[in-house]
């Protein structure tokens, strides 16, 4: 017996879920005693559940066929089918929770929600709708998800269920995360390189010394340190005057940087947190072929660096215990599922590219 028709048959003996064979009405899913998933919703996140099937870390790449791979020991359309069901039952469990909270949805989140439907919808509609998901249905997830991140917020604000106070968000952002300015250094690339793009490569790590030295003694800004990185690179093409130059102001082009992440790659984000001193002296952080121009400063002494990502950090925090919260609700729900429904809506005839 597969593993979905084990964990409903499990379900039956525990009366957590029927299952419904005689119904031929496939308008809707699942049945959550009353609340009803309607075949809509249920393709769009069935599509979502397929999207997380195919880059499964157990996929084989020599199989081409999704529906034959094994995703932790289970039969592709099996754990398809499981995630779908899953991610109908926190769907349900957020719109219950949410009316519980007596929360409701301002005119800014209809905005939002609106706009992200149409942004979405102008490139996907299409694919959604010859998997036979209407702009209406797709509506309803994004409003769902919008749902789910006030109860987010209910529930870590201040003055919430479970607050978070700022001491604890301001020490997992001064350990997380640095505040920077920085630029790459990348050589000319191509296979008929000029006599002078080859000099300029190879002057290149001379020359991030050169801007780095320049930042530090004071004589450039940043801002000015990367244009005149730009005017190295295409000096040819630039005007000496530098009359219609416009220089990046250093406050302009400042952005975080998050420990334990990959971008622009491990390394220089290591070398950044565990080199670069807050408010010291810029560093050339090598990687490769390129060079990195990097200035941190210290985000903590202006507490508008620390406002404008407080919801950042609070989602660093809180966002894994959340969704496990989310998961165990819906667990907790009794629901009837529409075989019928299931059947017909066979994850093998999901299309994630138009034909």
């Amino acid at each position: 017996m597969k593993l979905l028709q084990r964990i409903l048959a499990a379900a039956l003996v525990l009366g957590m879920g029927l299952s419904l064979t005689a119904c031929s009405d496939t308008t809707w899913v699942v049945d959550y005693e009353g609340e009803k998933i309607p075949s809509g919703v249920y393709l769009a996140l069935s599509m979502t559940a397929y999207a997380q099937a195919q880059t499964h870390e157990d996929v084989d790449s020599s199989i081409k066929d999704l529906m034959k791979q094994t995703l932790e020991g289970k039969a592709a359309k099996d754990w398809i089918n499981e995630r779908t069901l899953q991610f109908c039952n926190e769907y349900t469990a957020v719109e219950r929770k949410f009316a519980e909270m007596s929360l409701e949805l301002t005119e800014e989140d209809t905005r939002t929600i609106d706009s992200s439907v149409e942004n979405t919808w102008a490139v996907f509609g299409a694919v959604y709708e010859e998997n036979g998901v209407a702009k209406s249905s797709y509506r309803k997830v994004i409003e769902n998800s919008q749902k789910k991140g006030l109860i987010f917020d209910a529930y870590y604000a201040a003055d919430g269920v479970e607050p978070v106070s700022d001491e604890d968000l301001m020490v997992h952002f001064k350990e997380n995360y640095a505040s920077i300015n920085m630029f790459r250094m990348a050589p000319k690339s191509g296979e008929d390189l000029s006599e002078e793009d080859q000099k300029l490569n190879d002057g290149l790590k001379a020359k991030a010394d050169e801007l780095v030295q320049q930042i530090n003694e004071g004589s450039l800004t940043y801002g000015e340190a990367l244009d005149a990185y730009n005017h190295y690179m295409n000096r040819n093409e630039h005007d000496d005057s530098n009359e219609n130059d416009v220089i990046t102001k250093d406050e302009e082009s400042r952005t975080y940087m998050k420990k334990g992440t990959s971008n622009p790659s491990e390394k220089v984000v290591n070398a950044v947190f565990n080199e670069v001193t807050p408010d010291g002296d810029a560093k050339v952080i090598a990687d490769g072929d390129y060079y990195y121009v990097v200035k941190r400063y210290d985000a903590t002494k202006d507490k508008k660096n620390f406002d404008e990502m407080r919801a950042s950090v609070l989602l660093d925090i809180k966002n894994d215990p959340f969704e496990e919260m989310v998961t165990e609700w819906g667990k907790a729900l009794s629901y009837t599922l529409n075989d019928a429904a299931v059947k017909k809506y066979n994850p093998k005839n999901v299309k994630l590219t138009l034909s």
